[in-house]
């Protein structure tokens, strides 16, 4: 049986063809095109793997969304009165509206340890996928942001502004994911 996705020596060796090398060897252009032309996704096992973790960071931070709305809408954004804290505790005493809150806390933790893997997986890969590294840069600069607007939506007790930005950011965080987990050669890139 044959391997489903084809992938060239040069790749699999990890050898460079270098694109302004004058001297590279042909066999080496006509290997480039066919990475090109088919994609690097489906020549490098190490970037589908980071694609997945992408797309899959991106569907639990939809749900942290979700999440997030079923709080506002339940009026339980202020259940937990302290951040990062909730009364002051790790795990508080529940109560409906303390759990709603307190499970979006774990849950944007959760989010940020599974970007904080995919930034670990996709880093050392950049070179070989230049879209890469700046969607990665984007991604962790948005979650950085997205944490100080969680506890400043809590300090200001839920004023729309922060609420709204909160949502904002959260989305924009969700875009970049879907970008990482889904460009490629041939398929866009804008880092």
């Amino acid at each position: 049986m044959h391997e489903p996705y084809f992938r060239p020596k040069a790749w699999r060796s990890r050898v460079k063809c270098r694109m302004r090398d004058k001297n590279v060897p042909d066999a080496c252009w006509k290997e480039l095109v066919l990475v090109l032309t088919r994609g690097l996704a489906a020549a490098e096992p190490e970037v589908r793997r980071f694609q997945r973790l992408a797309l899959a960071t991106g569907v639990a931070t939809y749900l942290l969304v979700v999440l997030g709305g079923t709080v506002k809408a339940y009026g339980a954004g202020l259940a937990c009165p302290d951040w990062p804290l909730c009364y002051g505790k790790v795990i508080p005493p529940f109560d409906f509206g303390v759990l709603l809150e307190w499970g979006h806390r774990v849950a944007g933790g959760v989010v940020s340890l599974m970007m904080l893997a995919t930034a670990i997986l996709g880093w050392p890969i950049k070179a070989r996928a230049p879209w890469i590294g700046g969607g990665l840069l984007a991604a962790v600069a948005l979650l950085m942001v997205q944490v100080v607007l969680g506890g400043v939506t809590v300090f200001m007790k839920n004023a729309a502004v922060a609420t709204s930005t909160h949502l904002g950011v959260a989305m924009a965080f969700f875009a970049v994911l879907l970008y990482l987990g889904t460009a490629g050669p041939g398929r866009g890139g804008v880092f």
